[in-house]
């Protein structure tokens, strides 16, 4: 299964449709039912990858079959990687691409670890 998911291209303009049908007249109201990020809602609604699960809670909050809507392809980020891993050896690549980044709007938890690493001076935290 994939880390994150995009909306397909051609199912964009029905996704938005369903959002207005169910009463979420912004996409700032939908981020505020769902408690995720304005960002991350605007990512879904314009074809951005997001997180797989929140990809299918928002489905799930939509009443949308998330696979029906789930560009499910090879994605050109993979097939980069793919490329770049049969480079041939010496080669560097400088080329980062934070498109497959988990998404961590629900970060909860390390207050703990980052006041111990502050104190510490870690330089990892």
């Amino acid at each position: 299964m994939p880390r994150s998911l995009k909306v397909k291209a051609d199912s964009i303009d029905r996704v938005k449709q369903v959002v207005k049908q169910r009463g979420y007249l912004t996409q700032r109201s939908l981020a505020e039912s769902a408690m995720l990020s304005l960002s991350t809602v605007s990512n879904f609604l314009n074809g951005k990858t997001v997180d797989f699960a929140t990809f299918v809670e928002l489905c799930n909050s939509l009443s949308l079959d998330w696979e029906a809507v789930a560009d499910l392809g090879v994605s050109a980020t993979l097939t980069s990687s793919l490329a770049e891993a049969s480079s041939p050896v010496g080669e560097v690549s400088t080329r980062i691409d934070w498109g497959d980044a988990p998404d961590a709007s629900r970060f909860y938890g390390r207050s703990e670890t980052l006041r111990v690493g502050q104190r510490n001076n870690h330089p990892l935290t």
